[in-house]
């Protein structure tokens, strides 16, 4: 793992009590999740698929702001961090 590493800019995030290290131009969540339905169903799986996605913290935020309004979304937990499903 750590050659595979090599030569790559990585950035840090401060996640709650950890830190996460990403490569620079690395897709967030939010982008991932919503790969992932395009490719198991189709572009317009918001025509024929429910989607629930529930995060628990602060690293499932992208997910949550990218499919508000798209799927339902929720977080189970509440951390230090303000969330966008907080009103």
């Amino acid at each position: 793992m750590r050659e595979e590493a090599e030569g790559l800019d990585f950035f840090t995030l401060k996640r709650g009590e950890y830190l996460e290290r990403k490569p620079q131009g690395s897709c967030d969540r939010g982008t991932a999740v919503i790969r992932f339905l395009d490719h198991l169903y189709s572009p317009d799986w918001q025509k024929s698929t429910d989607v629930c996605y529930i995060g628990d913290d602060s690293t499932d935020e992208d997910a949550l702001r990218t499919l508000m309004g798209k799927a339902i979304s929720m977080k189970i937990f509440v951390d230090s961090v303000q969330s966008c499903c907080e009103s």
